[in-house]
């Protein structure tokens, strides 16, 4: 199983230290828009300090998707961010089209990518819905120009890491950004045991590479454990003591480098306008220069 491209350290902390200085900048223009416009600020009853916590109880969180044979699960951790923070500060529920980013954003391809490059296309092209572009498990790059094409209304204001390097916060600090945006979409080590989960609390120390990439909505201390949201369908995984939609998973905190490149994404308010020629200002592409080839 693998479906992320590699990123070395050391790039990744660069990038990280310009991608949360211009998620301060972008941040900044979305709170001067919210004030000008006199609209309330949101606020979740959502704190670091709670023992437990489960977005899904918010009401907040879309349901199980299935990335199917197509390594893009870093596509659909993008989606799935995307569409908590949608749910929270537009309370509008909105099913992403995951076959336009596998195609079109760049991110990567069914033999893996990342997250990161679809939260830059969702700032600066935007995503057209699910209905619009149904999911294939295929590529298609012979479909890119007429489907970046679509109509794309769904849009990301900000999106930064947890961490300042890219690396694994600690559990305070993601509880604090779970809390703060939602959603965080991480990377870890997905292995043969991952992937026969079938409830409980997967706990195992794999010191092998990170190749998956998910969804963490909540957390329990009682279990010392992340509640994860996957894109391997409802066939996969548990419950998790909430609903009857299966998908899902404990996974403890320390638990096969979980959290690594940790990062959050905030959804545009549709609620006040944002000059789009001001975001523009600030350069959106920084991520160009720092995908390195992937794993062979």
């Amino acid at each position: 199983h693998r479906d992320l491209h590699s990123f070395p350290t050391r790039r990744s902390s660069d990038l990280a230290t310009q991608v949360n200085a211009r998620a301060i900048n972008f941040m900044k223009i979305d709170e001067a828009a919210r004030i000008r416009y006199k609209i309330p600020p949101i606020v979740l009853s959502c704190s670091a300090s709670q023992p437990a916590w489960d977005m899904r109880k918010q009401g907040k969180v879309t349901p199980i998707r299935n990335q199917a044979t197509c390594g893009s699960c870093w596509d659909f951790a993008a989606c799935a961010a995307w569409e908590v923070s949608n749910l929270i500060r537009n309370g509008a529920t909105v099913g992403l089209s995951e076959q336009q980013i596998l195609t079109c954003s760049g991110g990567g391809d069914c033999t893996g990518g990342w997250y990161m490059p679809v939260f830059d296309w969702m700032i600066n092209h935007g995503v057209c819905n699910e209905s619009a572009c149904p999911y294939t498990h295929l590529d298609n790059p012979g479909s890119k120009a007429a489907w970046t094409a679509l109509p794309s209304p769904n849009h990301a204001i900000a999106w930064g890491f947890v961490r300042p390097d890219a690396g694994i916060p600690s559990v305070a600090d993601m509880k604090k950004a779970i809390c703060a945006h939602g959603s965080v979409a991480v990377a870890f080590r997905a292995t043969a045991g991952f992937q026969s989960y079938v409830g409980g609390i997967f706990n195992e120390h794999d010191p092998g590479p990170i190749n998956h990439a998910v969804l963490l909505i909540g957390w329990d201390d009682a279990k010392q454990a992340w509640l994860m949201k996957n894109s391997w369908g409802t066939w996969w995984g548990d419950t998790c003591g909430y609903g009857t939609e299966r998908g899902y998973c404990w996974i403890a905190y320390n638990s096969n480098s979980i959290g690594n490149h940790a990062a959050w994404v905030d959804a545009k308010r549709t609620a006040y306008i944002i000059p789009i020629d001001i975001i523009k200002q600030i350069d959106i592409n920084i991520l160009k220069s720092s995908v390195i080839p992937k794993h062979q």
